[in-house]
């Protein structure tokens, strides 16, 4: 089977909810056709006359419990709000589930009894057998019993990888038969959280930052608690007991609202709930009319009769122009502006003019003599012109420059010391910047934001007020260099990768031309705050913001995308500039297509070859011996793990049953025929070389890994160097699991031969969440139960996924010249191109619908020889131009 590669915007969807509930879910995953995402296990659905009782644990205001009793009254069709959308319009989305399963029955939600428990009877610090202890005191049988937590009231989990939960207990007996109740548990992270489980009422703790909305019931925390609350109810109603409607793992499944994360209305994208309803009064956002009067804000839920996230409020957007950002009918900058330039700080000659070349070769009339062209570039902005029929024209010019290099404000601004400082610049028809030097720090400055732009009142000429537009950066060198300067230095979260060497070789300043040319787009399209954009007005999404990290064709997360490289110095550009200089400018968002626009979207045109390009080098070939270095204390038992897997590579020693290992390596035959290649790829396991004394030391360079590797086989080899779960590697943990590389080896009749080698590290000591999962809890991103390792050593089977992976950039990548796509020193290839993918249906924090061993529960996904099991990642598949996996 295969799955389709897309390229990834550079935000993550993590879901808030963890869901507690014990069996691990069986291998013939989304195979119903009606039901694409979320599978039916055929389990109980909860149906009938169901009471909802609230236990209030700690000390909440009678406000606050009657913003959440309403919220459950107004669930009722019987007790319909007398305004449209409504809560019980939203509520029905879930009987669908019933009619997809077959159920002739039906869910009838209704406020049970409220129970107080005020006195933190235990403690202010609860685990999840306290959370089933409290929801015991509600009703034992057709219930859903709801714990709610006060704001200083910490639970084990929350805050960390959720909000809430939900589950079923044990109930009352009656007649011999044993009854249960549901019971869901949310806390009110006013206190502890309200970044991670209030948003969009707070501002998020990461991600895009915009403004928090106003909670529609004045109360963060308690507005925040019924969003999860609402989710938790739709996952009891389809999902009460385990084995209804979910995806994935069935101990942090995705459910029928969890599956929706972030969406709140059309128009959701990350940062931004989507298009709601605003009270005209409070200011308030909400999608859903309650009873009393009552407006609240509802989570989007998976309709599976579309296969969409369905949400309440569907018909907002509709500009059939304008599919991404609206126009709102503002001025739009135009005429000829000058761009004055204030630089404040120490700045060198060298750096003002890197800044100034720049916003000169915006200008087509002093064009660059190369293509793509800074210029070029610029006359995407014209296309939101055309679309707001304007008959204006804009034209940048370079204007006045003022130094303030005594720091005569001080070395910490404010926002409004910023507008201060763009005042000093032209008052009509123009662009003021205001540059900050590397020592300055600015209100949100590398915590939310490289940099701003808006407008203020100018002069005033024959009685008419003019204003200017302003835009202010930071040069990020010392304080934020992997936020505000990325590509070039290493990112300071989300894939690792070495950074790019800087055009004009000034990583601060040529970080800043970055962001300058993301704001002189926004300013040119929304000057006044009510141009394109969308979101919000105080945090919108604006032309060059729409396309984050994307500079070039192919870009994915961490990956810029497919620049171009200066030959003589190594830098990596995207745009020529005047004065012979070279820029890298971000993508922009073209209302013409609907998509983010590059200079350079004509690289990888291999209509073979969508991903991966061939650089035209040797693969490897003929046959090769495959010499295992072991390096520290290894158990037998691992060894074998890792021996079997090898000789399981060979088609000459076939599994008995497939899918096989051997199944899996063949696709690494396709990146042969596809090169022309006659040569053919035979792998055997060679020599094991033992080395327990740990000669080296228990931390080691990259050139000692080289070293080891020589112990190996000089030719015909790929010598791979084991290292222990107590041995540090340079690098281990950090951004990488193991390496692959070559090394000269033998000299024969004069001539040199080279050697494959790869390096693999046994992390179960040190990182596992980082390069033995799905084996282990992952270190970040969405968390779910981690899964048995086939071999029982979450470590060794570790390593053979990470083994895996390197072989096959090995073999069609050996010598840094073959088959990958973007910078040789960190290539994507055949396995890497395909990270967290094991199986059909995988998705981030999901490792796919894999088999699982009845005996034992470990997942797998290949057997091997000796009646192993193994998990291999997905390889990438030119022939396809899709990821490849065996289940």
């Amino acid at each position: 089977m295969s799955c389709s590669y897309y390229i990834l915007s550079l935000f993550v969807l993590i879901s808030f909810i963890n869901v507690c509930f014990a069996s691990r879910k069986l291998s013939a995953l989304v195979q119903d056709p009606q039901m694409q995402l979320l599978e039916y296990h055929k389990g109980a659905l909860l149906s009938g006359k169901i009471s909802v009782n609230l236990i209030w644990y700690g000390k909440f205001k009678p406000s606050q419990r009657a913003i959440v009793s309403d919220f459950i009254t107004s669930l009722s069709s019987s007790t319909p709000s007398k305004t449209n959308p409504s809560v019980a319009q939203w509520w029905k989305t879930t009987e669908k589930y019933y009619h997809l399963a077959n159920s002739k029955n039906t869910l009838a939600l209704s406020l049970g009894k409220q129970v107080l428990i005020e006195n933190y009877s235990l403690g202010k610090s609860l685990t999840q057998k306290q959370i089933v202890q409290l929801a015991s005191k509600g009703e034992q049988r057709d219930a859903i019993n709801v714990v709610l937590t006060a704001s200083d009231v910490a639970v084990d989990g929350f805050c960390v990888n959720r909000c809430g939960t939900h589950g079923s207990s044990k109930g009352a007996v009656i007649k011999g038969k044993t009854y249960k109740f549901a019971y869901i548990w949310v806390g009110n992270s006013e206190t502890f959280c309200p970044g991670y489980c209030a948003w969009p009422f707070h501002q998020p703790i990461y991600g895009p930052q915009s403004s928090p909305l106003g909670a529609p019931n004045n109360d963060v925390g308690v507005d925040g608690m019924v969003i999860n609350l609402a989710s938790l109810l739709a996952g009891t109603a389809t999902n009460p007991f385990g084995n209804g409607y979910y995806q994935g793992e069935a101990d942090a499944p995705l459910e029928a609202a969890s599956a929706c994360p972030g969406v709140y209305a059309k128009g959701a994208y990350p940062g931004y709930a989507g298009d709601l309803l605003v009270d005209k009064t409070t200011g308030a956002s909400y999608n859903a009319h309650g009873t009393n009067g009552r407006k609240y804000l509802v989570p989007a839920v998976y309709d599976p009769a579309t296969s969409l996230c369905s949400t309440l409020l569907t018909a907002l957007v509709q500009d059939p122009q304008m599919q991404l950002l609206n126009y709102h009918k503002g001025a739009l900058l135009s005429g000829k502006i000058s761009v004055n330039l204030i630089w404040y700080g120490k700045f060198k000659p060298s750096q003002r003019a890197i800044v100034s070349d720049f916003i000169t070769s915006l200008s087509s009339s002093t064009p660059s003599k190369t293509n793509p062209s800074v210029a070029q570039w610029w006359k995407t902005t014209e296309k939101y012109y055309h679309l707001a029929n304007s008959k204006n024209t804009l034209s940048l010019n370079l204007g006045k420059q003022v130094l303030i290099e005594n720091y005569s404000l001080g070395k910490s601004l404010t926002q409004k010391q910023i507008v201060q400082l763009a005042s000093k610049g032209e008052q009509r028809d123009a662009i003021n910047v205001v540059l900050t030097a590397s020592d300055v720090a600015v209100d949100g400055f590398c915590v939310n934001r490289c940099g701003t732009h808006g407008a203020s009142k100018g002069a005033v000429i024959k009685g008419k007020t003019y204003k200017f537009a302003y835009i202010w950066v930071g040069n990020s060198e010392t304080f934020c260099p992997g936020y505000c300067a990325w590509p070039f230095h290493q990112p300071i979260y989300g894939p690792q990768s070495p950074p790019l060497g800087a055009p004009n070789n000034d990583v601060g300043v040529d970080g800043m031309v970055i962001n300058l040319a993301s704001l002189l787009a926004g300013t040119a399209t929304n000057p006044f705050g009510n141009g394109y954009y969308q979101g919000e007005a105080d945090a919108p999404l604006e032309a060059a913001s729409a396309c984050p990290g994307v500079y070039a064709k192919g870009a994915y997360p961490g990956y810029a995308g497919d620049l171009l490289v200066d030959k003589t110095t190594g830098a990596s550009y995207n745009a020529h500039g005047t004065n012979g200089r070279k820029y890298l400018v971000p993508a922009l968002y073209d209302p013409a297509t609907s998509s983010c626009s590059t200079l350079l979207s004509a690289l990888v045109q291999d209509p073979q070859m969508q991903l991966l390009k061939y650089h035209k080098g040797a693969l490897l070939s003929g046959k090769i011996s495959v010499n295992l270095i072991w390096y520290g204390n290894f158990k037998p038992s691992q060894r074998a793990i890792v021996s079997d897997f090898i000789t399981s590579l060979s088609s000459s020693i076939p599994s008995k049953t497939n899918p096989s290992v051997a199944q899996w390596w063949k696709i690494t035959e396709k990146y042969y025929h596809l090169a022309n290649s006659k040569n053919a790829l035979s792998l055997s396991l060679g020599k094991q070389v033992l080395i327990e004394n740990y000669s080296l030391g228990k931390s080691l360079t990259q050139k000692q890994i080289v070293q080891l590797a020589s112990k190996g086989v000089q030719k015909d080899a790929i010598n791979v160097v084991l290292t222990a779960s107590d041995v540090a590697v340079d690098g281990f943990c950090v951004n990488r699991c193991g390496t692959h590389g070559a090394s000269k080896g033998v000299v024969i009749n004069g001539k040199t031969y080279k050697f494959a080698y790869i390096w693999v590290g046994n992390s179960e000591t040190l990182c596992p969440g980082y390069c033995a999962w799905p084996f282990h809890q992952p270190i970040y991103g969405p968390q779910s139960a981690p899964l048995g390792a086939p071999n029982n050593d979450v470590g060794a089977d570790g390593m053979v996924i990470n083994l895996a992976s390197l072989l096959a950039g090995t073999a069609t990548n050996p010598f840094g010249n073959g088959y990958y796509q973007g910078e040789a020193d960190a290539p994507l290839e055949a396995a890497s191109a395909c990270p967290g993918v094991y199986a059909k249906g995988a998705y981030p924090g999901y490792a796919g619908d894999l088999l699982v061993d009845k005996t034992t529960g470990a997942s797998y996904n290949a057997h091997g020889t000796n009646g192993r099991k193994y998990l291999v990642p997905a390889l990438y598949d030119p022939s396809t131009s899709s990821c490849s996996t065996l289940v």
